[in-house]
């Protein structure tokens, strides 16, 4: 592993500060480009490019935020803030749950008791819950609903009935 350049010690926490309190107003984008710009003269640099890739998440950017926390993983592979950073946003999103899940038990072999980690296992098990339940319950409900159409088409309320006769004889008499 390469060592990163150093950027000064209150140059880099002034940059974080910054993007952080942009972020936290609503102005994440800014966030992102001011740590975009920072990396660009101190490229590689570890902090600035995690905090990049979580704030992209706050942007909205949520698939950015996880290609970019997936390439640092790449390089730091048993990083437990990494691993626990990613399966979060992950789970945070509904976004493949298993794995989600499988990042953030990583996470936990090596920080066992950091409630952010166990945090984001219980987000994860929670996701996966609720999606369990909103499946089952718009199941049932498209279930009623094809249901309920049928019986109001059959009865003719949402069409024709299929055993009516044609509009073509009514309110005619025979041979008029």
């Amino acid at each position: 592993m390469t060592t990163p350049p150093s950027i000064p010690k209150a140059s880099s926490i002034l940059t974080l500060t910054k993007a952080h309190l942009l972020a936290d107003h609503g102005e994440a984008d800014a966030g992102v480009e001011l740590l975009t710009d920072s990396l660009e003269r101190h490229p590689r640099h570890p902090s600035l490019e995690y905090e990049r890739a979580t704030i992209l998440e706050q942007a909205g950017r949520v698939h950015d935020s996880v290609e970019a926390l997936q390439r640092l993983l790449v390089e730091r592979a048993d990083d437990p803030t990494l691993l626990n950073a990613l399966g979060y946003t992950l789970a945070d999103h509904n976004l493949e749950l298993s794995r989600a899940e499988s990042l953030i038990r990583r996470a936990l072999v090596a920080m066992p008791d950091n409630p952010a980690v166990l945090d984001s296992l219980g987000w994860c098990a929670s996701g996966r819950a609720i999606r369990r339940r909103l499946s089952q319950h718009w199941s049932a409900r498209t279930t009623s609903v094809m249901t309920l159409r049928s019986r109001l088409t059959g009865r003719g309320y949402l069409g024709e009935r299929r055993s009516q006769p044609s509009p073509q004889g009514v309110g005619r008499g025979v041979g008029a």
